[in-house]
C-alpha cells in the first residue's frame, strides 16, 4: 500500500497483555481476502511480550500500525483511541483473541456497498473456547432492518427480553465488532467506561441506519 494511500477501511484492535492470542489473531486479519484496510493496534501498556509480537508484524506490512498508549487509559478509552487514530471510511473493532473466517471483510464491505442506507453489517457468529473449539453458536435472524428506526431498537431491545439469559444471547452484541460507517459512528459517544455499553451502541447505531446480517458463520468470539 502506498504511503499517501487512504485505506477503505480501518480495523482497530485495542490490546493489553494478549501475547497469548494476539499473533493468531492479526494472522487471521491480514489473511483477509479484502486487503485495502489499515490494522491500528494500540496498545494499553502491556508488560508481556505484547508490543515484540507487534512490532514484528509493523515491521514487515505497512498497513500495521502499531501504537503505546502513554499510561493505560482503560478498557473503554483504549477502545474508543484506535477509532480515533484510524483513517478510513469504514471502521471496525477487532478483539486481540477472536478469529474471522477469511471472506469476512469481503463480505461486510461489499454489503454496505451494495446497501447505501445501511450503517452496518456483521455476519452470524459462534463462541469459541481457548483452543478454537466451537462452544455454541450464536444467536442469529436479528433481523434489525426495519426502514423504521424505532422498531429496529424496539426490535432490539425486545431480542434481550426474550433471550437472556439463553447462552445463544451472548450474539446479540456482535453487531458492534461488525464493519460500520465511521462518520456515522463518530455521531455516537462510541464504548463508555460502563457495563454493557456495546449494547447501548448498538442501539444508538440503529437510530442512524439498518443492520445487514450475512447468513453465513463468518466470526468467532473467544471465551476463555
Amino acid at each position: 500500500m502506498p504511503e499517501n494511500h487512504t485505506a477503505r477501511l480501518s480495523i482497530g484492535l485495542p490490546v493489553y497483555n494478549g501475547e497469548q492470542f494476539v499473533r493468531t489473531a492479526i494472522d487471521a486479519l491480514l489473511g483477509q481476502s479484502f486487503t485495502d484496510f489499515e490494522l491500528v493496534i494500540c496498545d494499553n501498556c502491556s508488560t508481556d511480550s505484547t508490543a515484540a509480537i507487534c512490532q514484528e508484524y509493523a515491521a514487515r506490512d505497512a498497513r500495521v500500525k502499531y501504537h503505546v498508549n502513554d499510561t493505560n487509559l482503560g478498557a473503554a478509552r483504549n477502545f474508543n483511541r484506535v477509532v480515533e487514530l484510524s483513517q478510513g471510511y469504514y471502521f471496525a473493532w477487532a478483539n486481540h483473541d477472536d478469529l474471522w473466517e477469511p471472506t469476512y471483510l469481503e463480505r461486510c464491505v461489499k454489503a454496505l456497498d451494495q446497501k447505501g442506507e445501511a450503517v452496518l453489517a456483521y455476519s452470524h457468529s459462534a463462541v469459541i473456547d481457548g483452543d478454537g473449539s466451537i462452544v455454541t453458536p450464536a444467536i442469529v435472524d436479528l433481523k434489525l432492518d426495519s426502514v423504521r428506526p424505532e422498531l429496529r431498537v424496539r426490535r432490539f431491545i425486545e431480542l434481550q427480553d426474550h433471550n437472556y439469559p439463553h447462552p445463544a444471547s451472548e450474539g446479540l452484541w456482535v453487531p458492534v465488532y461488525g464493519v460500520m460507517r465511521k462518520h456515522i459512528l463518530e455521531k455516537t459517544p462510541k464504548i463508555g467506561s460502563y457495563i454493557s455499553s456495546d449494547t447501548v451502541l448498538i442501539e444508538e447505531l440503529l437510530m442512524h441506519g439498518q443492520f445487514v446480517e450475512i447468513s453465513q458463520t463468518l466470526f468467532y468470539k473467544r471465551d476463555h
